[in-house]
């Protein structure tokens, strides 16, 4: 599915990008980054940066706290995650780390807009 229709079905009016602590310097990063501000503008969507530190930042953890530690944290927030997370602990595939850091990043989301 490409990102347009994603934004449209979804009514999608604002986004959270997580971007490493150090930012490459590539010029296909920079084109990336300058892609996605260009996407930002023109469906007018709230945009914002962060990295997971700042992620973890929010929790009150050291920003090289191990993943595990966060997620606990992020579950601790949001018990409704609770399953998710116990089913996680019986995977080998971490797919489900990438949930907590999207519910973490809304949280940052909201924090940021307040």
């Amino acid at each position: 599915m490409d990102v347009y229709r994603v934004i449209k079905d979804y009514e999608v009016d604002a986004v959270v990008v997580k971007i490493p602590d150090e930012l490459p310097r590539t010029k296909a990063f920079i084109q990336l980054v300058g892609a996605l501000n260009i996407l930002f503008e023109r469906r007018k969507l709230k945009a914002i940066y962060a990295t997971l530190s700042e992620l973890k930042d929010l929790y009150k953890l050291h920003p090289r706290c191990r993943q595990e530690l966060f997620v606990t944290h992020v579950v601790a927030r949001h018990p409704e995650l609770l399953p998710e997370y116990q089913r996680e602990q019986m995977n080998v595939n971490k797919y489900y780390e990438k949930l907590f850091e999207a519910v973490a990043a809304a949280h940052y989301f909201s924090r940021v807009c307040e």
